[in-house]
């Protein structure tokens, strides 16, 4: 049961979203738009779906994605592609701003993972996806695998990727979702940023998301 609330106030709006999961009330701040600034959070939406499932994708040591490694901590995701001009290197530097934030923030006591996945697993090989993530921050993980196990695992997250038709040198561009996703410890999608992202405004949502998180676990 959702009761959605929209609130006007001049060209700023909110919109509040009380979600009840399961017998307890999460009232969760979902969206905020503010029209006339591009720079802040577009929107954050709460869901209470599946344990997200790996499949058979590799990270950019070409280890095996195991089950485990999205239960037990945090995790940050993010579709892309590395020859991709703009979204990507602009949201991987806003990701690693959200870490050195999460980092020096009191109130979180979490140390979550970063995780970028390759939609493009032709272009993308391990070496190259291992130099291009660590370029934004040494602990970045990247990861790929075959187009099948890539659009099975995004498609988890409503996600997508769509290759564009190759120029006369052969090049080709990749449209693809550009939202950042939030995994609980749970291993379960919680939430989704949709960049440009205003770090100081993902950080209260982070202490909002995580305390909800942890008070529902007591």
């Amino acid at each position: 049961m959702h009761v959605l609330t929209k609130l006007r106030y001049k060209n700023r709006y909110f919109i509040v979203v009380a979600a009840f999961i399961l017998a307890g009330l999460i009232v969760t701040l979902v969206s905020r738009l503010i029209n006339s600034d591009p720079d802040v959070l577009s929107e954050i939406s709460i869901n209470s779906p599946d344990v997200i499932q790996t499949y058979k994708l590799v990270d950019h040591n070409n280890n095996e994605l195991t089950q485990d490694r999205f239960t037990g901590q945090w995790s940050f995701v993010f579709f892309g592609f590395t020859n991709c001009p703009d979204v990507c290197p602009a949201t991987l530097m806003q990701l690693a701003q959200v870490k050195k934030a999460i980092e020096k923030e009191p109130r979180l006591k979490i140390k979550p993972e970063y995780f970028f996945v390759s939609v493009d697993p032709e272009r993308d090989g391990h070496e190259h996806l291992a130099d291009y993530v660590r370029y934004f921050d040494s602990s970045f993980v990247g990861l790929t695998g075959s187009i099948s196990d890539i659009t099975r695992f995004e498609k988890q997250f409503d996600a997508y990727h769509r290759y564009d038709n190759k120029n006369s040198s052969g090049f080709y561009t990749v449209q693809h979702s550009s939202e950042v996703f939030l995994i609980n410890p749970d291993g379960k999608l919680i939430a989704k940023f949709a960049p440009p992202m205003d770090i100081n405004l993902v950080l209260s949502l982070m202490n909002m998301i995580v305390s909800q998180y942890n008070s529902a676990a007591v």
